[in-house]
């Protein structure tokens, strides 16, 4: 079993609240995350956070501190099924893959492009590294399904660079195709 607690220090801080300063106190936050092992390749995480409010918190202070600490559970789990190899990952492990490459291309720079994202999570993530390794064309089909396109439109598309590519592309065309009509 792992504890890891942080607690920081309590200070006075000084804040400006309309035309008048006044002197209140911090919140004090406390974190403890317990990492256990469940199974052979299975490890369960509980992470708790205290947070004691002092004079003049806001409510947005507070929903930006949890908002954060929430973030740090899904990068730590997004780390941990990012480590798992495509023989070892299930069903559940897909989907759970799946989200997390959409919400890489939702939350995409604005500079980035889609398959950039793409690519990029597959160097990330194992399991996916190893499938494109034995398949070249799933890199396509990644892309087609991240594009969320239903044809591809030349024009804006450009060239691809190899045949598994356009495979890929053709095959997520269709998967998404078929994903539009079971899901209506």
């Amino acid at each position: 079993n792992i504890i890891i607690i942080t607690e920081p220090n309590e200070t006075n801080r000084v804040f400006r609240t309309r035309s008048f300063v006044e002197e209140g106190k911090r919140a004090l936050e406390t974190t403890a995350m317990r990492l256990y092992k469940e199974g052979k390749k299975k490890t369960k995480v509980e992470f708790v956070t205290k947070l004691e409010l002092g004079e003049g918190i806001s409510k947005g202070n507070v929903k930006g501190r949890v908002e954060r600490h929430l973030a740090v559970v899904t990068d730590a789990a997004f780390y941990s099924d990012n480590l798992l190899g495509s023989e070892d990952a299930t069903e559940e492990d897909g989907r759970a893959f799946g989200e997390q490459l959409i919400l890489k291309v939702k939350k995409k720079d604005l500079r980035s492009r889609k398959q950039e994202v793409v690519k990029a999570f597959i160097q990330e993530n194992k399991a996916f590294r190893e499938l494109v390794e034995k398949h070249k064309s799933m890199e396509g089909l990644l892309c087609a399904v991240a594009w969320n396109r239903l044809k591809r439109d030349k024009a804006k598309g450009g060239k691809t660079e190899s045949e598994e590519e356009e495979e890929g592309r053709e095959t997520g065309s269709k998967l998404a195709v078929t994903m539009a009509t079971t899901l209506t």
